[in-house]
């Protein structure tokens, strides 16, 4: 794996992680899920939260929420959703 990918795929992961962390409305001890999964041609990721969104528009003062923008720039796709009442998000990085 080229280590651009990698260090891409770190990022992607420690935003999406500290997204679920900041974000999801999560008490102490409340768990977060991430799965990886690599193929030969791409690498998803996936963070699983079981918090609660109070959606926000971001200020331009705010020193938090760029996050998923950082995501989108890095990623070639990602996404939001919900899973069996979960929060989901995840990103796509293509190998090749």
């Amino acid at each position: 794996m080229p280590q651009t990918l990698v260090e891409d795929l770190r990022l992607v992961i420690s935003e999406l992680v500290t997204n679920s962390v900041l974000h999801a409305g999560l008490k102490t001890g409340d768990p977060i899920g991430l799965t990886v999964d690599v193929s030969a041609e791409r690498v998803r990721v996936e963070v699983v939260d079981w918090g609660t969104r109070a959606p926000r528009p971001m200020e331009p003062v705010d020193e938090h929420g760029r996050g998923l923008a950082i995501v989108q720039q890095v990623a070639d796709r990602w996404g939001t959703g919900w899973n069996s009442e979960a929060g989901v998000v995840w990103a796509e990085l293509d190998v090749a």
